[in-house]
C-alpha cells in the first residue's frame, strides 16, 4: 500500500529535538520560524506529540510511547513538579537490561534459581522501559514474577495559553492527563509479553506513608506476588539525575521495604555525572553498604550500585 505523504509541523523551540522527533510516526518533520514581537502578547499551543520507541530485549520487541513536548504545559500548584516520567530515558535503563539479560542467560542470576515467585519494585519507573523490559525478559520462566511499576501520580492539563512579559500567563485547559495514565498505556501496549496481572501499576511517591503502606498491604492479596507478601527486589534507573529533597524520601522508601524484608536486593542503575550521587551515598551511608559495577560501554559512565542494608 502506498503511504500518503504528510507533514509536522514543528515550532523554531524544539529545533534541538529535530533528531529525535524525525521519522515520529513515519512523518517527516518540517522546521518553521515565527518571529516574536518582544513585550506584546503571544500565544502557543502544547501538542502532546506521541513517539514510540521500539527496543529489542532478548527475543522480544518493547515499544515504549512517550512524549515530545512542543509549547507550555500547566502542573497544578499543589503538584508542582517535573515530568520527566513522560519523557524516553535509556540511559541506564538499556545497560540494566542487558546486564540482566547476560545474567539470565548464564544461569547465573538470582532471580533464575529462585523456586518461588518473586515480588520486584520499581521506583520512579516513568514510561516504565525497565519494568516492562524486565518481564518480557523472563516472560518464558515459570514463576512469572510479579513486578510492580510506580511513579509519583503527577496530573497535568495540556492547554493553550496566552502570555506577555507584564500579564499572568491565561490558561484555557484542553484535556487532563497524569503520568501514571501513560505508564499504564505502555504496561497495556505489551501485555502480550507477559500474562495477566503479572505486571502491576502503583502510585508511590517517595516516602510516602499512605502509598508505601497501600502497596506493602496489597502484596498478600495479589496473585501473582509470592508467599511471603513481601518485595524480595527494588529496581531503579537514573533516580540521581536531580540534586534535591527527594532523596530524602527515596532513601525512606528503601529502608521501608528493606526494614520489612532484610534479605532485599536493591539494584540502582545511573550515569555519573557528579551532580546529586555523592548527596544521595551520604545520605545511605549510614543504613548501607553497596558494591559498584560499571555497565555498558566503558565510555558512558554507566554504574549499577547494588545496596545492602546494615543491621
Amino acid at each position: 500500500m502506498q503511504r500518503q505523504s504528510k507533514r509536522l509541523l514543528v515550532s523554531s523551540r524544539a529545533i534541538s529535538l529535530v533528531s529525535i522527533i524525525y521519522g515520529v510516526q513515519g512523518f517527516p518533520v518540517i522546521l518553521s520560524s515565527r518571529p516574536r514581537n518582544k513585550g506584546k502578547a503571544t500565544s502557543s499551543t502544547m501538542e502532546m506529540v506521541s513517539a514510540i520507541q521500539k527496543v529489542m530485549i532478548g527475543d522480544s520487541e518493547v515499544q515504549i510511547r512517550h512524549q515530545l513536548f512542543l509549547g507550555d504545559i500547566i502542573v497544578t500548584e499543589e503538584e508542582k513538579t517535573d515530568l520527566t516520567g513522560l519523557k524516553y530515558w535509556p540511559t541506564a535503563s538499556e545497560p540494566m537490561l542487558q546486564y540482566f539479560q547476560k545474567q539470565r542467560q548464564t544461569q547465573n542470576y538470582e532471580l533464575v534459581k529462585k523456586k518461588e515467585r518473586q515480588v520486584i519494585l520499581e521506583l520512579g519507573s516513568g514510561c516504565g522501559l525497565l519494568g516492562i523490559g524486565l518481564a518480557s525478559l523472563y516472560k518464558d520462566d515459570n514463576l512469572e514474577h510479579h513486578i510492580i511499576l510506580t511513579d509519583a501520580p503527577v496530573n497535568f492539563k495540556a492547554c493553550t495559553s496566552s502570555r506577555n512579559v507584564t500579564t499572568k500567563m491565561i490558561v484555557q485547559p484542553l484535556y487532563p492527563s497524569s503520568t501514571l495514565d501513560w505508564l499504564s498505556g505502555n504496561v497495556e501496549l505489551n501485555k502480550h509479553h507477559y500474562s495477566k496481572n503479572r505486571v502491576t501499576i502503583a502510585p508511590l511517591l517517595w516516602g510516602n506513608e499512605v502509598h508505601l503502606n497501600t502497596i506493602s498491604s496489597g502484596l498478600k492479596a495479589h496473585p501473582s506476588s509470592g508467599a511471603t507478601g513481601l518485595v524480595n527486589m527494588v529496581i531503579g534507573s537514573e533516580l540521581l539525575y536531580n540534586n534535591d529533597a527527594s532523596f530524602v524520601g527515596l532513601l525512606e522508601t528503601l529502608l521501608f521495604f528493606s526494614e520489612k524484608n532484610p534479605a532485599l536486593r536493591i539494584l540502582l542503575g545511573y550515569k555519573e555525572r557528579h551532580l546529586g550521587e555523592a548527596q544521595f551515598f551520604d545520605l545511605a551511608g549510614p543504613h548501607f553498604d553497596w558494591t559498584k559495577k560499571r555497565i555498558g560501554r566503558r565510555s558512558n559512565g554507566i554504574y549499577l550500585m547494588e545496596f545492602f542494608r546494615r543491621h
